[in-house]
């Protein structure tokens, strides 16, 4: 599953556990994308 992958690949100490700091950038990084895919979604459909 992706998700697996994803939290794998955090998991920087191999322990199991995913570290806050880890976590926090993965949530930052979807917020931006997120954000700027909305932005450029948002002019396209106001160019209609």
């Amino acid at each position: 599953m992706a998700l697996d992958k994803i939290m794998k690949d955090l998991d920087q100490c191999r322990d199991g556990k995913v570290g806050f700091q880890s976590f926090f950038s993965l949530v930052a990084g979807l917020t931006i994308a997120c954000n700027d895919y909305f932005v450029v979604h948002m002019k396209q459909k106001g160019r209609k």
